[in-house]
């Protein structure tokens, strides 16, 4: 007698990884289109933003439960990119969930 046939959870195998590697693409270029316009150098400085808001997203869903402070991180990785004049900005859109419209806001912002 043959086993009923049951069919696969939404989620699994590998059209899940194919999906989860597409959010992760998505999210990381995300946050670099947001950076972008304020990276100091050329060519290289952007390409290393790219990688490492690539790899802090490929970390966070690879090591969720041992990538403590992912958001301080990335921040940590990309101050050297930027004039410290824009630090606050890049702060802002990496610690704050829909950053994008609050850090247009024209009052200056810095949490302590």
């Amino acid at each position: 007698m043959k086993a009923p046939h049951t069919r696969r959870p939404e989620g699994s195998g590998a059209n899940a990884r194919g999906e989860r590697e597409r959010l992760m693409y998505q999210v990381s270029r995300a946050i670099y289109r947001e950076l972008s316009c304020d990276i100091r150098g050329g060519r290289d400085e952007h390409e290393a933003i790219l990688r490492v808001c690539e790899a802090t997203i490929e970390r966070m869903v690879v090591d969720q439960h041992y990538f403590a402070r992912p958001a301080r991180a990335l921040f940590r990785d990309l101050r050297p990119h930027f004039d410290i004049a824009d630090w606050p900005r890049v702060y802002c859109l990496i610690m704050i969930p829909n950053a994008s419209e609050m850090c247009s806001l024209s009052a200056p912002f810095w949490p302590v």
